[in-house]
């Protein structure tokens, strides 16, 4: 009771939609159609890496040679998701292009799993989410999309990073 009891409080949150989430392209089964069908907004550019504010690198968001993380708001229903795309750069110039189209919730919830999740992290993120491989796309992922409590994910950094505070990550601006 409890459980669900949080779940709805965190949908409750500024910025959260549950009627939105996840995305609407999340229940369409063919997923070549799935990401035709969305047309998106850049809400942040996470970039290439999670940087610290002493300028050290905490981790990668490509898995290749080249790539980078986007928060992105579906215009048709509001949705939100945090993109990971990777390029690989072949040697008789085919290069290989990735990416992964993960549901979360809120803003929040992007940010901090681009902080949590280093690029391999995330590619194999549990819950159901759309995977590109040379414009070629599938479903892949066992999980229903759940939104993360931000403050557990917090928690979590702290934890893995042995981190005192969150102070120690570069703020980046807003993008609207």
């Amino acid at each position: 009771m409890a459980e669900a009891s949080r779940k709805t409080n965190l949908l409750k949150k500024p910025g959260a939609c549950p009627e939105n989430y996840p995305c609407h392209i999340f229940r369409i089964a063919d997923a070549e159609k799935a990401h035709n069908e969305f047309h998106g907004r850049l809400i942040r550019n996470y970039g290439d890496q999670v940087w610290l504010r002493d300028g050290s690198i905490l981790h990668s968001n490509h898995v290749w040679d080249d790539g980078g993380r986007r928060l992105l708001r579906c215009k048709d229903c509001g949705g939100l998701l945090l993109k990971q795309t990777s390029e690989f750069h072949g040697i008789y110039g085919e290069d290989g292009y990735y990416e992964d189209w993960i549901p979360v919730a809120t803003e929040e919830e992007g940010e901090m799993l681009n902080i949590l999740l280093d690029a391999l992290e995330l590619e194999n993120y549990p819950c159901r989410h759309l995977r590109g491989n040379n414009c070629s796309y599938m479903w892949i992922g066992d999980e229903e999309a759940k939104p993360c409590d931000p403050e557990d994910l917090k928690r979590r950094i702290l934890e893995k990073y042995r981190l005192k505070s969150m102070d120690v990550f570069r703020k980046r601006k807003r993008r609207e």
